[in-house]
């Protein structure tokens, strides 16, 4: 594909609303650039970027959002660049079967998506149809980690998914991480301004995690990835329902 799988249709807007946006423009979300065309906008969201290890310090929460993106190395801008790890990623998984465990994410979800669909010619882009971005506003403290969150962290968390909600308007939110789910649905509550009344929210377990392949309760006793693959079809009106 010659041209950005992403559209920057939604940029100005945001930045002009979310002042991290601007200090971090690497953060700005990953909205694929079928996605206007499309009756349903899924919205993937999974948990937070991480710096590389000897960025020790930099992401901590009141360095993070005092500061912008001269505070990185353009090493480390690229390791938190959410538009390019999604393209690197889409077009990597091409004619790849194996990644890194950072970057199994984007494979895993792509293939339940083809499997959802019935696609078996699997050397195709996928993520131009669909919008991508992480949860938390700023890298988790460690390599590889979950985020260790503060009172700020939410709070942002929440302000720049409302502000994605009403500027690109997705139909579905997809979430592939328990902490940015229940944070979101905590705040949805709280706040209870009905952004989200229109959008129908969805969680499934990490992809890379071992509950993507393994039954559990919290699936209603099947995998992560066939929950996805339900989600998907539903939402594609290929099954009626979500057990």
């Amino acid at each position: 594909m010659d041209t950005n799988l992403y559209c920057s249709t939604y940029d100005a807007l945001l930045k002009d609303r979310l002042v991290h946006l601007s200090n971090y423009p690497q953060f700005l979300p990953f909205i694929g650039n079928a996605w206007e065309g499309q009756q349903n906008r899924i919205l993937l969201i999974a948990e937070s970027h991480y710096l590389p290890s000897k960025s020790n310090g930099k992401s901590s929460s009141q360095t993070w959002y005092d500061g912008n993106k001269s505070l990185l190395s353009e090493r480390e801008r690229g390791w938190t660049n959410t538009r390019g790890i999604v393209e690197w990623a889409d077009g990597y998984a091409l004619d790849k079967t194996k990644f890194s465990k950072g970057h199994s994410i984007f494979y895993n979800i792509k293939n339940a998506v083809f499997d959802a669909r019935n696609i078996s010619k699997k050397d195709k882009y996928l993520f131009h149809q669909f919008g991508y971005y992480n949860y938390f506003q700023r890298p988790a403290e460690e390599t590889g980690a979950s985020i260790q969150l503060s009172g700020n962290d939410y709070r942002i968390a929440y302000n720049t998914i409302k502000a994605i909600a009403e500027i690109a308007q997705p139909t579905d939110l997809i979430f592939v991480s328990k902490k940015a789910y229940n944070s979101f649905i905590h705040w949805r509550n709280k706040e209870a301004d009905g952004i989200f009344t229109n959008i129908r929210s969805h969680s499934v377990p990490h992809p890379a995690s071992a509950w993507w392949n393994r039954p559990h309760n919290a699936c209603d006793g099947k995998s992560g990835k066939q929950k996805f693959i339900d989600i998907i079809q539903k939402i594609d009106g290929l099954i009626e329902s979500v057990v």
